[in-house]
């Protein structure tokens, strides 16, 4: 019954060290944390940033919507929405990759195929080295 919202961005960061901890910081970073507080009506579905999108192309074989947030001190942020399509019927895996991935990211197997169904390695080559 989980459901999941995704949030993709691609930029920059600057990596602050803070006493014994490591962390990202800078613009993206912020923009990144704001995209988690949307106007997005619906409980699972992807968001990419712009940069994002260009950078890989999207997802494959699925519909996108355009989206544009609105940030005070960063502006008008243009987004692409993937949802579900609720007709899709996933196949009760058993040990299988998506098991695996879901037991350890506490994700349904349903959610991740979702997430990259129809998409292969070869769709991701634009973010190899990043």
């Amino acid at each position: 019954m989980l459901k999941l919202k995704v949030i993709m961005h691609h930029g920059e960061v600057v990596m602050r060290k803070v006493k014994d901890i490591v962390k990202p910081a800078g613009e993206n970073v912020i923009l990144a944390h704001r995209l988690l507080k949307n106007s997005v009506k619906g409980d699972e579905y992807i968001m990419m940033s712009e940069d994002f999108f260009n950078l890989s192309g999207g997802i494959k074989n699925e519909e996108c919507r355009l989206h544009e947030e609105k940030y005070e001190g960063i502006g008008n942020v243009k987004t692409m929405i993937y949802y579900p399509n609720p007709l899709t019927d996933f196949p009760d895996i058993k040990a299988t990759l998506w098991n695996k991935i879901a037991a350890r990211a506490k994700l349904g197997v349903g959610t991740l195929q979702w997430i990259f169904r129809r998409n292969s390695l070869e769709d991701f080559k634009s973010l190899e080295g990043l």
